[in-house]
């Protein structure tokens, strides 16, 4: 049984069909090693492939932080090893430039770890960020449109302090913010944001708090959440096409592991929560990431019962399905990103029960949403990869491959639907191709882009900053 999705964009409309089963599994990756490998963070790439980040034993025998690359097949292009960090690679990203950009534990008291690399993943620069009397590890880490860089850590003194580093393409330090944030839990998210701000979410005295920053650091606002005899936090944050910020995490009741139970919320752009829930017939089990569909459903990824966990629900936080990827024999998937066909990604690791240690284990499903006019269609004839760069400041490139010949426009709109931009590339032989996209007259904010081809579209989303 399908449900059929007709998503309101100002005037204009969005048509997909939304599977009412989970998507199934295109196909899984696996490192393994002698020692335990653990991935943490997994992001999109240019060219539609990804890249994976934790710890585990590299190709040299050196044990410690490991970089995977993959391409849109799962197929593994190279794995690096960094002896800047002391074991982990705890958030990982890609630049406009094609490179990476990494952060984690530094393995020196008061300080942690970040790296640039360039797009084979050679290091361009790595530095050991001060931070004071006692450092935990570098959480996550985020990109702006002009290359520089923001890390999200703790520090300790009397408690735990948040503090937000912004540096310089070149590693230069720019400025550090702290935010008292007392709490137990020691993780966050951040976001970089449309008018060049931050977004930052963690625990504030045991319950969620996201904070909103501007472009120094300085706090716009700050929104505390959830119950007040409980413990919530904040594992993963996106924003949504219409502004809103959407925040994934736990909530944790008295009895420790067994009573966690999934956490979400949705805020507006000002920080007032529109709905947080909690998802205890999902539980025990934990949301690590969050990531907005383009018709306005929202996937969470996490891990409940020894295997990845997947769920989709409605712009209001109501469950559509939940479905469980592996045996289980001990699964936890610690984040996930979108595919360019709006499939998802999971990254985690999967006990080996042939030597009990533990194997970097990565999960492709296929699209929770076939955005097409024609679901009779037997194959697309175009592969939509991410635009390059993502964020951008003016231009960006979209980018596609073509599996057979067809003429392709492409239509851009606000989060009103309002049409902004047309661009008619006329017909286009198979193979990759790309569109420049000129939005200098365009304010910040995220969009919409739609590719037309032999009467189906498939749709993006692409985000502007000046």
């Amino acid at each position: 049984m399908k449900r059929i999705l007709v998503g309101l964009l100002g005037c204009c409309l969005v048509a997909g069909v939304l599977n009412a089963q989970p998507p199934d599994t295109l196909w899984t990756y696996t490192y393994a090693s002698s020692e335990n490998d653990d991935a943490y963070t997994i992001a999109p790439t240019a060219d539609g492939g990804f890249v994976v980040g934790g710890k585990g034993r590299a190709p040299d025998s050196t044990n410690g932080a490991l970089l995977i690359r993959l391409d849109y097949d799962g197929n593994e292009l190279w794995v690096r090893r960094y002896a800047a960090f002391h074991s982990e690679i705890r958030s990982a990203i890609a630049m406009e430039d094609g490179g990476f950009a990494m952060t984690g534990d530094c393995g020196v008291i008061g300080n942690i770890s970040v790296v640039r690399t360039d797009s084979a993943g050679a290091v361009q620069w790595s530095l050991c960020v001060p931070t004071s009397i006692y450092g935990e590890q570098g959480w996550s880490i985020a990109g702006t449109a002009d290359g520089e860089i923001a890390v999200l850590g703790a520090s300790y003194n009397a408690h735990f302090d948040i503090f937000l580093v912004r540096l310089a393409a070149n590693g230069d330090s720019l400025w550090t913010q702290t935010f008292a944030s007392p709490a137990s839990y020691k993780q966050g998210a951040l976001l970089s944001t449309s008018d060049g701000g931050f977004l930052v979410g963690t625990s504030f005295f045991e319950q969620a708090n996201v904070i909103k920053t501007d472009s120094a650091g300085t706090v716009q606002w700050s929104t505390s959440f959830g119950s007040t005899s409980l413990v919530e936090c904040v594992n993963g944050l996106d924003v949504a096409a219409n502004g809103d910020y959407l925040m994934a995490g736990t909530q944790t009741r008295e009895g420790g592991f067994f009573q966690v139970n999934p956490y979400a919320a949705r805020l507006t752009s000002s920080g007032d929560t529109l709905w947080s829930r909690v998802y205890p017939n999902l539980g025990p089990a934990w949301f690590y990431s969050v990531r907005e569909l383009p018709n306005g459903d929202i996937i969470y990824g996490g891990s409940t019962g020894g295997s990845y966990l997947l769920v989709m629900c409605d712009s209001g936080g109501n469950v559509v399905w939940s479905q469980l990827y592996g045996t289980p024999i001990q699964e936890d998937c610690r984040a996930i990103c979108l595919a360019p066909d709006n499939g998802q990604t999971l990254a985690g690791y999967r006990r080996a029960s042939h030597s009990g240690s533990d194997d970097i284990w990565v999960v492709r499903t296929g699209s929770a949403l076939t955005e097409s006019v024609q679901p009779h269609a037997q194959r697309p004839e175009i592969r939509i990869l991410p635009n390059y760069p993502n964020p951008f400041n003016q231009s960006t490139f979209i980018r596609f491959i073509l599996d057979r010949p067809s003429s392709v426009n492409l239509l851009v709109y606000d989060v009103t639907g309002r049409r902004v931009e047309q661009i008619s590339a006329g017909a286009m032989s198979i193979g990759y191709h790309q569109i420049a996209l000129d939005a200098g007259n365009l304010p910040s904010g995220y969009y919409y882009y739609e590719a037309r081809y032999s009467g189906q579209s498939l749709f993006g989303k692409i985000l502007l900053l000046k």
